[in-house]
């Protein structure tokens, strides 16, 4: 885990039922406070929203804050979670894809420095909200695919914060995280977008490019380029070899297209330097 994102206030999200451990107020009340004194700069807010409708209007308050005050959030969820989305106090769900155009937003506004962490059962289903070639809803994501009861989400995120702010050192507090999971099978995960958008754009080119998808893409663009008069003249294998030729250059173009638009790089060429993922990466799987 690369500490490369910025962030200085941390909003703590909990959805949870009454009678149920809060474990996002345990850690606003027992974990952050002495945490603060050594990171005097750090805001810390707790938001505890019913439904779906008050949660996603926390996402709406944290993009404003964001634009406003030019605060750059770090996302803790504490939710109930399936691989649809998550449960939320009143039993309502808000589907992952529900979140994905806020969280959108919230990663625009700060730059592409979004870290979303979800304290949840199987959150980290969120990572599919960024396996599309479109705008990259978070820098990473770090939570669990697994089911996980609520005491040891509170233990082992309790631990996870206390090596972050202490040592400022993401790596190991990955290894606080997962410190009772055996390396080859840790129970929680970090996510970079870079990842997510290399397995993105290679399912592309397995789907579009390659094999009887592209031999039918590019009998499509010869039938199309046949109705053009100067194309017809010069016949049917002319035409076929142009559109390979054409379909041979345009590969790398198109990642870097693509690239540039999941990292904002049109808005924040300065990214270039953080999102090294290139097409030579795609070609050596």
């Amino acid at each position: 885990m690369k500490s490369r994102n910025i962030f200085n206030k941390l909003w703590i999200i909990e959805s949870l039922s009454d009678g149920e451990l809060k474990t996002g107020l345990h850690l606003y009340e027992g974990l952050f406070p002495s945490i603060k004194k050594e990171q005097p700069e750090l805001i810390v807010s707790l938001e505890q929203p019913n439904s779906k409708d008050e949660f996603l209007y926390c996402l709406e308050t944290i993009y404003k804050d964001v634009v406003e005050n030019r605060n750059y959030p770090l996302i803790h969820l504490e939710c109930h979670g399936c691989e649809k989305g998550l449960g939320l106090a009143n039993k309502e769900i808000v589907e992952w894809n529900e979140i994905r155009d806020l969280l959108i937003q919230i990663n625009f506004a700060c730059e592409v420095n979004l870290l979303v962490v979800v304290a949840a059962c199987k959150g980290a289903y969120l990572i599919h909200t960024a396996t599309q070639l479109d705008r990259a809803p978070f820098y990473a994501i770090v939570g669990s695919e697994q089911e996980v009861k609520a005491g040891e989400l509170q233990a082992d995120f309790t631990e996870f914060y206390k090596s972050f702010f202490l040592s400022l050192n993401g790596n190991k507090a990955i290894e606080s995280l997962n410190r009772q999971a055996k390396k080859t099978n840790r129970l929680y995960h970090f996510v970079g977008a870079e990842v997510l958008f290399l397995k993105a754009f290679r399912k592309y080119h397995r789907d579009h490019c390659i094999g009887k998808a592209k031999q039918s893409r590019l009998e499509d663009l010869v039938t199309k380029a046949m109705v053009m008069p100067e194309v017809s003249r010069n016949g049917v294998n002319w035409a076929r070899n142009q559109a390979k030729e054409w379909f041979k250059n345009e590969q790398e173009p198109a990642f870097e297209r693509m690239k540039a638009r999941f990292f904002w790089l049109d808005e924040y060429p300065h990214n270039q330097e953080r999102f090294t993922v290139s097409y030579v990466d795609v070609l050596q799987q």
